[in-house]
């Protein structure tokens, strides 16, 4: 009958619109569900929320510290504050030596990196997650909060736990957090966020 075919027309279409309409929104979700998260938590509760769900897989994107002096501005993150760009990178290094601020460890092409032990400052560590900007805050003193949260957790969590237990010599596995300065000589000691430390079996002070 013709009516019962324009009812079937008529739901054809129906369900087209609004596939088209999923189709649409399914992109912009991620930046929805983080306006919420912005809108329900504070700052300190947003790490908390990104630290459980998101910690994972921002630390298997960590790139190679063989590569970087090579790395190019596409493969980390640009913030809205100054010109650096920040990397999440990985290596095996030799600790070279430790004081009571920080650990110096073995880098490539006779560099070094320095990890904080007591004090972590600056946004180096959470501007390398990509997880939200400054501009994602009603104001910079909440992003500076969420900052702050972020690096104290890496201290308390990644770096004390281990650092009565480390001595000089010891090979270290880490993922950590640099800013870099586009078309600028890297420096000769590389200030480090420790995002993870796993001492190797082979250390001296775990055999």
């Amino acid at each position: 009958m013709p009516w019962k075919r324009l009812i079937k027309i008529s739901l054809l279409v129906v369900v087209g619109l609004i596939a088209l309409r999923l189709a649409f929104y399914t992109e912009p979700l991620d930046k929805h569900r983080e306006a919420a998260l912005l809108e329900t938590f504070s700052p300190e509760q947003l790490v908390d929320y990104h630290w459980e769900h998101d910690l994972a897989p921002t630390l298997v994107k960590a790139l190679p510290v063989e590569r970087m002096a090579f790395l190019s501005t596409e493969e980390g993150h640009v913030t809205d504050i100054g010109g650096k760009v920040y990397f999440l990178l990985k290596g095996t290094s030799t600790i070279a030596a430790i004081n009571q601020q920080s650990l110096l460890i073995s880098l490539p092409d006779n560099r070094h990196g320095r990890l904080p032990v007591k004090l972590l400052f600056g946004n180096t560590a959470v501007a390398s997650t990509g997880w939200f900007q400054a501009n994602d805050f009603a104001n910079t003193m909440d992003y500076n909060a969420a900052s702050a949260s972020l690096n104290q957790r890496l201290l308390e969590i990644v770096v004390k736990p281990l650092l009565d237990s480390l001595v000089v010599g010891d090979r270290l596995d880490w993922v950590g957090a640099v800013a870099l300065d586009p078309g600028q000589p890297l420096p000769a000691i590389l200030d480090i966020a420790p995002f993870q430390l796993v001492q190797t079996a082979g250390s001296t002070s775990s055999q």
